[in-house]
């Protein structure tokens, strides 16, 4: 059994939010919110849930053509955390940071 909701909310003239949940059976959940401010910034959210044990979370912000910032956040039950955290602005600097968590 699959299960798809789409709201779409409008705010003004520059703002639009979209809203998508996916539902299989009764152990996964994707969630996916995208945010549009205007013409330049873009805000992506996903999440997916898998059971009662692990989520995964992935956070993708671009602004313009040149900054993209992607949070991506993996917690395995009440033990592993994983975060990764990528900045890339324009074609010269990228940074990268992860952190894993254990227990």
């Amino acid at each position: 059994s699959v299960v798809v909701s789409v709201v779409i909310i409008v705010v003004g003239a520059s703002v639009v939010v979209f809203v998508v949940t996916i539902v299989v059976g009764a152990s996964v959940v994707v969630s996916v919110v995208i945010i549009v401010v205007g013409a330049s910034v873009v805000v992506f959210v996903v999440t997916i849930v898998v059971g009662a044990s692990v989520v995964i979370s992935v956070v993708t912000i671009v602004v313009g053509a040149a900054v993209v910032v992607s949070v991506v956040t993996i917690v395995v039950g009440a033990s592993v955390v994983v975060s990764v955290v990528t900045i890339v602005v324009g074609a010269s600097v990228v940074v990268s940071v992860v952190t894993i968590v254990v227990g």
